[in-house]
């Protein structure tokens, strides 16, 4: 499949005048999604919305490539509403990953909006920085595999000249937690870049102590670690809602049960499932009733190592769709500072897209999540649904249609059918994650995605 980009320079789009500094006043999306042949129930297949188009290129390609339009998944949660409500800012999400690239254009302190990124960590020894180029950073400002740096740019990539890619939660600051650093072929890799469980937990930790909002953690492990689980118990404390990976095949190593993976089994941590481009979930996402939401994890536009953006992933993981659910907590913390992580969850829980208010399955949860409906919904203990905190679970009685929310409302469930990223050029998934999803799945490491 060709790469979705275009050269830099192709079309700029003006996203300044999407986030004015003051007021945040919107005009819609910079750019549509190309025409296709409707499907049914609105739904466009990947194939249909991919352009076969002869100047795109490999997204590692010298100079860095441009997605000229906004990411699709930003249109689909219209985020012309959802800005003017909220927008992270002042709100620090910690990304516990292989760090991040700042030298990507999407990621820039200083200007009008704000520090795109912190001081963070790296959880790697300082002996790499001897062995290998832009592998070890002490502040967690390098990027050996660009995945951290994906993760970062979907929740909060600032404008970039020629580009339409920006995060969810634009104005947010990214603080980034180095956890792991593999590059190449794990077979070949020093085991010190390989992930770990206890490395992980650290970042989590590391993370909470660090006064961030909420933690962003696109990994998962098959076992109950107590390590873990004392982490991100710990974040909760500390005021932090951790965001995890529900776990999936595609990265998992050889016997790996499947079912409930951590930290995203443990109580308090929101785990994501993904949908695909179609907006169907994935055979390969690990489920169980540790599957709290759902979100776009496929073909995702975003920004990419330290040149500009790439389209990623050409299958569902979720990897891509913690981000998504991550920087909608952001948004959340931002409006409400006062509710803390476990009603900023409860927001993004009820107010799910799903097909009747009280069910969720292990599959996707409580449904798709909806940021404009989690920033106004009414809480309130009596509905069917995720309990409130404290509050023991509604009867469920007559179930209702869909979570009631103080705005206008889409379709029960269009997002978990619409949600996803329909492109206006072909697709490729991520070299470096797929480096990542072997470094996930062997050696004597155990962290999978």
């Amino acid at each position: 499949m060709r790469s979705a980009v275009r050269r830099l320079g192709v079309a700029p789009v003006a996203l300044a005048a999407m986030l004015p500094v003051a007021g945040i006043v919107v005009t819609g999306p910079p750019g549509a999604a190309p025409d296709a042949a409707p499907v049914a129930q609105g739904v466009r297949p990947v194939a249909d919305a991919v352009a076969d188009d002869e100047s795109s290129q490999d997204c590692d390609q010298e100079g860095g490539y441009a997605v000229t339009g906004l990411p699709e998944a930003l249109d689909r949660y219209d985020v012309s509403r959802v800005w003017t409500r909220a927008t992270g800012r002042g709100v620090r999400v910690a990304v516990v990953d292989s760090g991040i690239n700042v030298a990507n254009p999407h990621f820039v302190n200083g200007g009008p909006y704000g520090d795109a990124y912190a001081e963070g960590t790296s959880f790697l020894p300082a002996s790499l920085e001897q062995e290998y180029v832009n592998v070890y950073e002490p502040h967690g400002w390098a990027d050996p595999s660009g995945h951290g740096t994906a993760v970062a740019g979907i929740i909060g990539a600032r404008p970039a000249e020629g580009s339409g890619v920006v995060g969810l939660a634009p104005y947010a600051t990214i603080v980034p937690v180095q956890v792991f650093g593999a590059v190449e072929d794990p077979t070949e890799q020093d085991p010190e870049l390989l992930p770990d469980t206890g490395r992980l937990a650290d970042g989590i930790r590391w993370a909470a102590d660090a006064g961030v909002q909420v933690i962003a953690v696109s990994m998962s492990v098959a076992e109950p670690d107590p390590r873990l689980e004392d982490a991100v118990a710990y974040a909760g404390s500390r005021g932090a809602l951790v965001v995890a990976s529900a776990g999936s095949a595609l990265t998992a190593p050889a016997g790996d049960p499947g079912g409930v993976h951590y930290p995203a089994g443990f109580p308090g941590v929101l785990g994501v499932a993904p949908v695909g481009s179609d907006g169907r979930p994935s055979e390969q996402t690990f489920t169980g009733s540790h599957v709290d939401v759902a979100a776009p994890g496929q073909l995702v536009a975003t920004a990419y190592r330290g040149l500009l953006d790439c389209y990623l992933s050409e299958e569902p993981t979720p990897s891509y769709a913690v981000p998504y659910v991550a920087a909608t907590a952001a948004l959340l913390a931002e409006q409400f500072p006062d509710e803390g992580p476990d009603l900023w969850a409860h927001r993004i829980m009820m107010s799910a897209e799903r097909p009747r208010q009280g069910s969720r399955d292990d599959v996707l949860g409580w449904g798709a999540v909806s940021p404009h409906d989690a920033l106004t919904l009414t809480i309130d203990a009596s509905r069917p649904g995720p309990p409130v905190p404290g509050h023991p679970p509604a009867q469920t009685g007559t179930d209702v249609v869909g979570p009631a929310v103080a705005g206008p409302r889409s379709e029960p469930w269009a997002p978990a059918r619409r949600t996803g990223l329909l492109l206006a050029a072909g697709g490729v998934g991520l070299v470096a994650a797929v480096a990542l999803a072997r470094a996930l799945g062997r050696g004597r490491r155990d962290a999978t995605d």
